[in-house]
């Protein structure tokens, strides 16, 4: 876990939900929200790095 995550909490204790992000994987349509949904959702899950496939069926990263 980011270091990052457990200072935001000390000083905003009540944000809503966090954005795990690689610094490789900027979203390429803006239609992609980064929002608040009431479940946890995989914004990276077709990639151009992959031609757009997810490669991988049991890992999951990127951005989350």
């Amino acid at each position: 876990m980011n270091g990052c995550f457990k200072e935001i909490l000390k000083l905003e204790p009540n944000t809503p939900c966090f954005i795990m992000h690689d610094v490789d994987l900027l979203l390429i349509d803006d239609r992609n929200m980064y929002t608040c949904p009431l479940y946890p959702r995989h914004l990276s899950v077709a990639i151009d790095k992959f031609q757009f496939y997810l490669p991988y069926a049991q890992l999951v990263g990127g951005v989350l």
